[in-house]
Parts: C-alpha cells; sequence; structure tokens
C-alpha cells in the first residue's frame, strides 16, 4: 500500500474488506471492539474494524510499534473540552498528527509530522446535492456548483471544508456555509477558518482519486 501524496502529509486510500477474519481482531482494542459490535450494520463494522486495522499497520512502520501496540483514541474536542469526542489522535502523544475518513467501502488515512491535518473522503452517490447546497455552501460556492456537474462540484466544496474543520478539531460542528473553501480554484488553496479556537490559516489540496470518489486534505499554512 503506497501513500497518493508527499510531504508535508502522506495519504492512504483503500478499499475495505466485507468479511473480517479472526486473525485481525487482535490488533484492535477492547474499546475499538466494543465499537464494532454496537454498530448497527455488518458492513459498517466490517469497514470501521478495516480501517482500524490498516491505519496501524501502516503506522506502526513508522512509530516503530508493531501493530497491534498502536493506541488510537480521540484528543479533548477543542470547541468544548469534552474528552468523549475530538479529532483522532496517537496514544500517547508521539509527534504524529493522523486525520481518519472512510465512506461506501473506502477509507483513507492522512499523516503529519509537521502539525495537525484533516483528510474526507466521499463516494459520489445518489444524495439531494442542491437541498444540500443550500444549507452548506456559500453564495459563491453555489454558484460554482450550479456552473458545473453537479455532484462532482458540491462534494469538492464538502470534501474541503469537512477537511478544514476536522484539522481544526471541531468536525461539522460549525457554520458551513460560513467557510468558503474557494472551490472555482483547483487548488492547492488557502482557507481561512474563523470559530470558537480562533481564527487559523489552512492550505487544503484536492487529491488525484477514481471518477467515483472524492477527497481533500488541510494541514497548516
Amino acid at each position: 500500500m503506497r501513500p497518493v501524496t508527499r510531504s508535508p502529509v502522506d495519504v492512504w486510500c483503500w478499499v475495505d474488506g466485507t468479511d473480517v477474519p479472526d486473525s485481525v481482531l487482535p490488533l484492535l482494542s477492547d474499546s475499538e471492539r466494543a465499537r464494532a459490535q454496537r454498530l448497527r450494520f455488518g458492513r459498517h463494522s466490517a469497514a470501521y474494524i478495516w480501517s482500524r486495522v490498516h491505519a496501524k499497520r501502516i503506522l506502526g512502520p513508522l512509530l516503530g510499534l508493531p501493530p497491534e501496540q498502536v493506541r488510537i483514541g480521540v484528543r479533548p474536542c477543542p470547541g468544548c473540552g469534552s474528552p468523549d469526542h475530538g479529532p483522532p489522535t496517537i496514544l500517547p502523544y508521539r509527534g504524529v498528527d493522523i486525520s481518519l475518513s472512510h465512506s461506501e467501502g473506502y477509507s483513507a488515512l492522512a499523516v503529519s509530522t509537521r502539525g495537525p491535518v484533516g483528510l474526507d473522503i466521499e463516494k459520489v452517490r445518489a444524495l439531494d446535492y442542491e437541498a444540500l447546497a443550500a444549507v452548506s455552501l456559500s453564495a459563491r460556492e453555489r454558484a460554482h456548483v450550479a456552473a458545473h456537474d453537479v455532484p462532482s462540484a458540491f462534494l469538492r466544496c464538502w470534501t474541503r471544508k469537512e477537511a478544514v474543520l476536522k484539522a481544526v478539531g471541531i468536525g461539522l460542528h460549525s457554520d458551513l456555509a460560513a467557510l468558503d473553501v474557494r472551490p472555482h480554484r483547483t487548488g492547492p488553496v488557502g482557507v481561512t477558518h474563523v470559530g470558537p479556537t480562533g481564527t487559523t490559516n489552512w492550505e487544503v489540496s484536492d487529491l488525484a482519486l477514481p471518477d467515483n470518489l472524492a477527497a481533500a486534505v488541510a494541514h497548516p499554512r
């Protein structure tokens, strides 16, 4: 498995398995096994398990650890301070920041040694893109989507937004329409986020993936 980007951020993408052999279960922590069991549908559970397994197999050699010793947890939410939700992190923190994303059988991992990183991957699928655009895009972004192929143009906006918000650490708990990601530019683009954690500047890049996928990664500008 090779990364699809290079420094300052490396990103790996893969297709999730649908079956989970017993041989990979030792790579999961007790809390990860419990979460997999809580997921309602088998494919969601399998996707979650494979996302953690592949992430640990990638991170292990980078950290000098066996994959089963890589612990993935969460940092306290930068917005509200809750320790129960926040951006993923390696425990204990080892100077490496990560971001995970998955969509409809595809997963991706971003790894950075130069500060926070955010990643989002989305599969093109049947959605009410116009309704989503009305509540999540700025006026300039809506004009861009209306002038182009709607699914791909919308997902360029959406993945860029979510990549930035994941890098900030607050996820989608923000005013999406207030965050303009300049979709008329092919990138990398500079994006400014203004929120409860302050004003931050990010460099956002689209990832070159097959036509049925859209993805973006953000790191400090």
